[in-house]
């Protein structure tokens, strides 16, 4: 009897003919297959392949450049990059990137946002472009994480002073370390995130709090805008009351099968990778119901992620981290 592969197709048998290099083709007739024969099964690819085919195409534009030559031209710009990946996504756009997950037995945990520009192949990755490395600190007391741009220069930190609280600043100086933060500007928030869930058995909840920003502002110089400063983001989290300086994202609820015993997300189809299902899938909208990111698991330590308008990629960045450690 012959062997079947995953996917349903039928390997050769043992002791089967097959023409060699340099054989003359055989001019036997194929066998045609018997009536009361039933077809070869499609594989699980092909099948995929056609379901992908059906669905519509992403609606919206791709923010940001498509191309690699693009993507490497942006890289080399620190500064045009700094302001690329704080600056909101514009209204009826979508950026596409990648998360890579890497962790060793030292402890040491690194996350690797990258910019993705695809192609029309299905199941093709096409190319990733790194832009921001986060660094987990393995000595602090707390969780600890350094964004840095490929050039080195850092871009922003992320706190957890309480578990299942985190706060996004910016590149400034910590005010408790008195040796490193003199001269130096004071690091502020920027933003915040809190696990409401923690403990309970079903798929991680969470909030997220950033400031509100005008059309074309960014937080490329974040101390030299006033927007949001002031604001304790960990207790209006808290609180749970809307303000005028800041909008809200919450993760959306998921759907549970009692037959299959598992919760299911629906996910807009954005690309041509199949997502697998993974307890770090979520979905984040605002209080009016706007999709503003989602993130899926396609292969071992790797997600994508499709960030919407008002979210800016470091925020994105900053919220996939907070569900990772949530």
């Amino acid at each position: 009897m012959g062997s079947t592969d995953e996917d349903g197709v039928e390997l050769g048998r043992i002791g089967e003919s097959s023409s060699k290099e340099g054989d003359e083709p055989s001019s036997a007739p194929q066998a045609s297959p018997s009536p009361g024969k039933k077809p070869r099964a499609k594989s699980r690819i092909e099948l995929l392949a056609e379901k992908q085919a059906q669905l519509p195409k992403f609606q919206q534009k791709m923010y940001g450049p498509t191309t690699e030559e693009g993507v490497q031209q942006l890289v080399k710009t620190p500064g045009e990059l700094r302001t690329f990946l704080t600056s909101p996504v514009p209204k009826g756009m979508v950026w596409q990137a990648e998360i890579l997950h890497r962790h060793n037995i030292f402890g040491q945990s690194r996350m690797i946002l990258m910019i993705r520009t695809d192609t029309d192949e299905f199941q093709s990755r096409g190319s990733q472009t790194p832009v921001i490395f986060a660094w987990k600190k393995r000595k602090s007391g707390t969780l600890n994480y350094h964004f840095m741009l490929p050039d080195g220069s850092l871009i922003s930190k992320l706190r957890e002073p309480e578990k299942g609280n985190f706060v996004l600043y910016d590149d400034g100086a910590n005010p408790n370390n008195n040796k490193k933060s003199f001269g130096k500007a004071i690091r502020r928030q920027i933003g915040g995130c809190l696990i409401t869930n923690i403990g309970a058995l079903e798929p991680i909840k969470m909030r997220g709090l950033f400031p509100k920003r005008a059309e074309g502002d960014t937080m490329a110089t974040p101390r030299g805008s006033t927007a949001g400063a002031d604001l304790d983001y960990l207790f209006h989290l808290v609180q749970n009351v809307d303000i005028d300086k800041a909008y809200f994202v919450d993760t959306t609820s998921s759907s549970y099968s009692k037959a299959t015993g598992r919760h299911t997300l629906h996910y807009e189809y954005s690309g041509n990778v199949e997502r697998m299902a993974s307890c770090h899938n979520f979905i984040m909208e605002t209080r009016d119901k706007q999709k503003t990111m989602q993130m899926g698991k396609f292969d071992k330590c790797q997600y994508l992620l499709d960030v919407h308008h008002p979210l800016t990629p470091l925020q994105a960045l900053f919220l996939a981290i907070s569900h990772f450690n949530g």
